[in-house]
């Protein structure tokens, strides 16, 4: 009894078409050629047993009535019925021999009525007629609840031969078993479902179940650590989860259902491919319509090849992406190119659009004619960009370096002093000398035969840091200078040409300057010049300090020479 022949399915199809057009008041229509009754929308209050054809129609639609009781007896004489539908009436009392003479009724609609799902409406004689029962529809019905549900699943128990089960919008609770006796189940439809979880056992009797619908849901959850949902529906071929709000899915939700080849996932808010996916050896079809994408990464894009792949040629696979939010730009350059010339199988390609970078849509169809301008554009672009950054972290280099060799000096100085042990950093350090005299070699018999003797031979002698004489040997030069500095009181600079070309001369000066930063002191540099320098060609850093600086002039006159040590010493202390 399992599969309907052609003339039954043409019938049903028409009832579909026929019952929304019918209009109320006008008697019943009976298509010869189908052996079909059309009573939709009459108003009818009773079943209509009285009516000629009633008892030889194959099928009967008593949809959208007012009909409000079947006590028993009405369907009697109806024993080459088929199809039955008597949905949306207002039908409350159902007597237990309701469906008395409906041996070979294959198809019922019962959905939209107000009978109450409960064993003491549904009992097990109430189905014992309809032995012929392949599909039954009672969507929309007072939704079931775990105790009212009690019972009623031995009463569908008895309809064998039952394949297809439609509860839209009923249940209400999900611990199961449910539909205990139904083994021969192969599609059921509960979307709608009231609940947040379902029990492992809950499909615990569908072990031929091919096509399940758990879409719409209120609130049913799909990314627990916990969920057992699926596992034992070994022979699932296809799923519905639409409209679930779906951001995730739990990975391992599908590891069970090797022989799935179809999934909806559409109207959720997805905007990458679920891990769960990727246990799927082989799909035929996977609906992602009106999610949240933007685009595919890599790894989706090669896990739908494999599936292009392993599919038939005359069955290929077909991916769903409409009203997603496609971004055509650089960035997802890789993406749009693997949709146009892999000829991914698109529901209507003519159809998708996808956003640009300016703000504006284009059909991506016309990406098979623009595909190749598109990315040199962007090759373009990337290379502009690659090229700016480049450049500017380039000249950003160049200036680093340019900055750390202009003030190489300042630098050198600041590490020396900050790397330096903790115990000579300490302020407040006693002064070891009065003076660091800085000279060049040039300048040497001057300071042997003229500074010295004058300074410290004196009645009140200063103390003088000599190069010649008080440098550590061994020692770097740059760390002699530093150190001295640091301990002396002040610093004496015997400016000269030669000093000021020397190697050592401008490092001193730097070192001199930074020592009035750290001292906050601007008495520490005292200057002789030894010659006329004009200031424009004196260092920088001397330059800096001009103003803070005092400056004496040697005076090879004997006569002179005496004023000049009077302002030094003076200058010294």
């Amino acid at each position: 009894m399992g599969v309907r022949s052609a003339p039954q399915e043409m019938m049903i199809v028409l009832l579909m078409c026929l019952g929304v057009s019918a209009v109320a008041g006008r008697p019943c229509d009976f298509y010869t050629s189908l052996n079909f009754l059309n009573c939709s929308s009459r108003g009818l209050f009773f079943v209509p047993a009285e009516n000629p054809h009633f008892n030889d129609s194959q099928g009967i639609d008593l949809s959208h009535n007012s009909i409000e009781k079947i006590t028993g007896g009405e369907f009697s004489k109806s024993s080459g019925l088929k199809y039955l539908d008597l949905s949306y009436n207002n039908i409350t009392d159902l007597g237990s021999k309701a469906f008395r003479g409906l041996d070979n009724l294959v198809t019922l609609n019962f959905s939209g009525n107000y009978v109450h799902l409960s064993s003491d409406v549904i009992t097990p004689e109430l189905f014992e007629p309809l032995v012929s029962l392949e599909e039954i529809r009672i969507q929309e019905i007072v939704p079931m609840t775990t105790s009212k549900w009690k019972g009623v699943d031995a009463a569908f128990g008895k309809l064998e031969n039952l394949r297809r089960f439609i509860a839209y919008n009923n249940f209400g609770n999900c611990r199961g078993p449910m539909l205990k006796g139904l083994d021969n189940l192969t599609e059921i439809d509960l979307s709608g479902i009231r609940c947040s979880r379902m029990s492992r056992d809950f499909f615990l009797h569908l072990r031929k179940l091919k096509k399940l619908s758990l879409s719409n849901s209120h609130g049913l959850d799909f990314s627990s650590s916990s969920l057992t949902y699926f596992d034992l529906l070994d022979t699932l071929e296809s799923i519905d989860l639409s409209g679930n709000k779906i951001t995730e899915l739990h990975p391992r939700l599908f590891q069970d259902n090797r022989n799935l080849m179809k999934i909806n996932l559409a109207n959720n808010k997805l905007n990458r491919l679920p891990k769960a996916l990727f246990q799927i050896a082989q799909l035929k079809k996977l609906d992602l319509s009106a999610n949240a994408f933007t685009y595919l990464q890599s790894d989706e894009m090669a896990l739908i090849d494999g599936w292009i792949t392993r599919a038939r040629i005359q069955d290929p696979f077909s991916l769903i992406l409409a009203r997603n939010p496609i971004q055509c730009t650089c960035d997802t350059v890789l993406f749009i190119r693997w949709i146009v010339l892999r000829k991914i199988n698109l529901d209507h390609p003519d159809n998708y659009t996808c956003l640009l970078s300016n703000g504006s849509q284009l059909a991506i169809y016309k990406f098979r004619r623009d595909m190749r301008n598109f990315e040199v554009n962007c090759v373009s672009s990337t290379y502009i960009i690659i090229s700016v950054v480049a450049i500017s972290t380039s000249l950003i280099l160049i200036l680093s370096l340019a900055g750390m060799y202009r003030y190489r000096l300042n630098l050198r100085y600041w590490l020396y002093t900050r790397l330096k042990p903790p115990k000579d950093m300490f302020s407040g350090v006693e002064y070891v000398f009065n003076a660091f005299v800085a000279y060049t070699h040039e300048d040497r018999e001057w300071v042997k035969q003229q500074l010295r003797p004058k300074l410290e031979l004196h009645e009140d002698p200063f103390k003088l840091c000599i190069h010649d004489r008080d440098f550590l040997p061994g020692r770097p030069i740059h760390e002699n200078i530093v150190d001295n500095i640091r301990q002396s009181r002040k610093v004496l600079l015997i400016i000269s040409t030669h000093f000021l070309d020397s190697t050592y001369g401008p490092l001193e000066i730097e070192y001199a300057g930074m020592k009035c930063l750290d001292e906050g002191r601007d008495d520490i540099i005292v200057c002789v010049l030894m010659e006329e320098i004009p200031v424009r060609q004196m260092p920088r850093a001397l330059r800096n300090l001009w103003h803070k600086i005092t400056f004496l002039k040697w005076n090879f006159d004997p006569e002179h020479q005496a004023i000049f040590w009077g302002r030094l010493s003076d200058a010294l202390r």
